[in-house]
């Protein structure tokens, strides 16, 4: 099959179609490698004064174009660290947080459990920080942080 345009010209076309191709797989939110815009950040929570180990912390970036949620599980100690689609860290920006606790005492049945029904018990928050638009939790992750927060919640 034979061009009308020569060999040269298909060598540029090619070549700006890859290097469009790169532009996009890098700058584009959830494509590609984010190298050195992620920061790796540790955060703490309590519930009235004390750590909510087991709550579920998310981070929503505020900014319409991306399309990632940051989310960490808070551990005994009442700290969490926070990972952004399987990666460790954070993007630098500005976030609406929520923070939801499940009840540790609600546990499965053995009947659940042998059907593979393992659900969250009820939030002991009873969704005061569940929605993004109303937790009133806000955070802004800067270049070279290494803390967040602490978000200090009530239970009433």
């Amino acid at each position: 099959m034979h061009s009308r345009f020569g060999a040269g010209h298909m060598s540029v076309v090619r070549m700006a179609m890859l290097l469009v191709a790169a532009w996009v797989s890098v700058n584009l939110p959830g494509c590609g490698s984010r190298q050195g815009s992620y920061v790796d950040v540790e955060g703490s929570v309590s519930v009235d004064g004390k750590p909510a180990a087991g709550a579920t912390v998310m981070f929503f970036p505020t900014h319409s174009s991306a399309r990632y949620v940051s989310t960490g599980q808070v551990g005994d100690d009442g700290k969490f660290k926070l990972v952004t689609e399987t990666k460790p860290g954070v993007p630098v920006g500005n976030y609406e947080v929520t923070v939801t606790w499940p009840d540790p005492s609600a546990k499965p049945s053995d009947a659940q459990r042998m059907q593979g029904i393992v659900e969250d018990g009820p939030d002991v928050l009873n969704g005061r920080y569940a929605n993004r638009n109303a937790s009133g939790l806000i955070a802004d992750i800067e270049k070279g942080q290494k803390e967040v927060g602490p978000f200090a919640l009530k239970s009433k």
